[in-house]
């Protein structure tokens, strides 16, 4: 094998698992919406987002602190 060929197989694995990392965050970043949509009311949701327009450290963990309340069995993770 030439080098040529040892850094095509290796872009094609990089850009495999870039692509698959795209995808598992899509799918989280989805999930999140959804229980947004699903556990707080349109007030709420704007607070939320006025929130994390002035400091999107503080709305991340006020909305893990909400979900945490209504989902004791599962664990979120925000990723950014």
């Amino acid at each position: 094998m030439d080098y040529s060929d040892d850094f095509k197989s290796r872009y094609a694995n990089d850009s495999e698992k870039r692509s698959e990392q795209e995808f598992v965050q899509r799918q989280l970043e989805s999930a999140r919406k959804t229980a947004v949509l699903k556990f707080l009311t349109k007030e709420a949701r704007e607070r939320l987002s006025n929130v994390k327009i002035a400091r999107p450290e503080v709305a991340d963990e006020k909305l893990r602190e909400i979900l945490e309340q209504v989902s004791a069995k599962r664990d979120f993770k925000i990723i950014k």
